[in-house]
């Protein structure tokens, strides 16, 4: 997600290539060391008993985590920051530092449902006003900085990074310092907000929908990573899925799901956007099982394979998808991570882009050039899509075949330099 900008092309190649980059920038390209700076003017804490300060820290490798929980390519980063953290439990501390884009986004409680949301476990700091986003001059989400143990900038990546980008340098800082004695490798244990909630039937329920007849309900309980059939009454249930994550296929008790969202009924069958996993799931529900139709279980980070076609859905990446919507037996799908819509055709098991050239912004025109930013919601009258691109603040019309236009319901709409990313707000009119 873009800050400042005038950074078109360089940000645009950041967020859409940055999984491809070769390393982490080095923090200084000569003798001089850049020292890190304070993280004075935070707001609130959480995942920690107690404000944390750069010099708190001093013998960790530190990584801060500049992120804002609108943001889908800060979420794509946190299961690696997890991964980071299981391999140096005692050597690296991650320090999660959100800062806003919208206002409510500046709210320590709605911070605190996030992190309980996707399950992060490193202490995070509400930058609220955005002074440890200026002191550190960052442009846009998500930053990291990696700084090591005697307090210095030794690395910065702007945008996405694989695992293997942040581990080699976060490897060479623990060779370098236990070399040097310089690494205190004693554990920490934080005060995680995870453990202070109390248990509830369902947990960020993401989605629901009612079948065509109005006798069952589906409520995709996705921070339990399950789905719930249940009548009007909520007396007759049936759970689906283990409540644990996973992307088992197989019967409704023992197949497994991460962080469900969109779905959409078919006579008796039920298709399942599972988000994390960038699966297409099929429910058949009187069978009583689970079936994998699209996607890989990796998510898709190939700029080059967003338009292509193919015809092993099983075999096509996807990314984030979010919500579904069923017309004529073409599913088309809510691709969030890459800022597009997909149609799989039921009839010939095929999947190719519909919507959308990946560019995350605002813009009209044919299916082929335009934009979306997120999209997140879909819902259809059966000559249209209606699309809420959730990080454009926006409402789209997408035509159905044989159409080829999208237009802005609601919302601004091609401003310049992604300025319409940052239109938001009410205004009477």
């Amino acid at each position: 997600m873009k800050r400042r900008l005038p950074l078109l092309i360089v940000l645009t190649l950041a967020i859409l290539l940055a999984p491809h980059s070769a390393s982490m920038a080095r923090a200084q390209k000569n003798s001089r060391r850049l020292p890190s700076r304070s993280l004075a003017g935070a707001t609130g804490y959480l995942n920690t008993s107690r404000p944390i300060d750069i010099r708190d820290l001093r013998g960790k490798i530190v990584l801060l985590d500049f992120w804002t929980y609108c943001c889908i390519n800060c979420m794509h980063i946190l299961p690696m920051l997890k991964q980071l953290e299981e391999k140096y439990p005692n050597q690296l501390v991650v320090l999660g530092i959100h800062s806003p884009k919208f206002n409510t986004e500046k709210d320590i409680e709605n911070i605190r449902r996030a992190v309980l949301r996707y399950d992060i476990t490193h202490p995070v700091i509400n930058d609220s006003n955005k002074a440890i986003w200026r002191r550190y001059n960052i442009n846009f989400w998500p930053t990291m900085i990696l700084i090591d143990p005697e307090g210095y900038v030794c690395g910065i990546r702007r945008g996405e990074a694989p695992f293997k980008v942040i581990d080699k340098e976060v490897a060479k800082q623990v060779r370098l310092h236990k070399q040097k004695g310089t690494l205190n490798e004693t554990p920490l244990r934080w005060d995680l907000e995870l453990n202070k909630q109390q248990r509830t039937a369902l947990r960020f329920p993401g989605k629901v929908i009612v079948d065509p007849t109005g006798q069952r309900l589906v409520i995709a309980d996705s921070g339990n990573h399950r789905l719930i059939v249940t009548d009007p009454t909520g007396r007759k249930t049936t759970v689906i899925g283990t409540g644990r994550p996973g992307r088992q296929d197989g019967p409704l008790a023992s197949a497994s799901f991460n962080d469900p969202q969109g779905m959409v009924f078919d006579g008796d069958t039920l298709y399942v956007a599972d988000n994390l996993n960038h699966l297409i799931r099929k429910v058949d529900l009187k069978a009583g099982q689970v079936t994998t139709i699209a996607g890989t279980g990796k998510m898709l980070t190939s700029y080059a394979r967003m338009r292509r076609r193919s015809n092993t859905p099983t075999r096509y990446a996807l990314s984030n998808p979010w919500d579904l919507a069923l017309v004529k037996q073409r599913l088309y799908i809510a691709m969030a991570g890459t800022h597009q819509l997909v149609m799989l055709n039921l009839d010939t098991n095929t999947i190719v882009p519909y919507s959308g050239n990946g560019t995350e912004d605002v813009r009209d025109g044919t299916l082929a050039k335009s934009c979306h930013a997120q999209p997140s919601g879909l819902a259809t009258d059966g000559r249209y899509l209606f699309v809420v691109d959730s990080e454009g603040s926006s409402l789209r019309t997408v035509s159905l075949p044989p159409g080829n236009n999208v237009s802005t319901l609601v919302g601004t709409t091609g401003l310049p330099m992604f300025k319409s990313l940052f239109a938001f707000g009410d205004q009477d009119g």
